[in-house]
């Protein structure tokens, strides 16, 4: 994985926007093979925002983290 990945502004800017928002956020990925949950991880404090992941290839194994919901999904 790329380190400029782990160290993106972007990810950064996501971790510290769910901190003004009291927002946490769960990650399901299909494609990037954990990539997206640890880029957000590597980013200070996003354990007080970073609610959960998992990489799911099957779309039907991603629908419990999405608590089912269709719009989510």
């Amino acid at each position: 994985m790329p380190s400029s990945l782990l160290t993106s502004p972007a990810f950064g800017r996501l971790v510290r926007s769910l901190k003004q928002r009291q927002a946490t956020v769960t990650v399901v990925e299909s494609c990037c093979g954990g990539v997206i949950n640890a880029s957000i991880m590597a980013q200070p404090g996003a354990s007080a925002v970073y609610w959960g992941g998992s990489v799911a290839y099957r779309a039907q194994k991603a629908k419990p983290f999405l608590l089912n919901d269709a719009a989510l999904h």
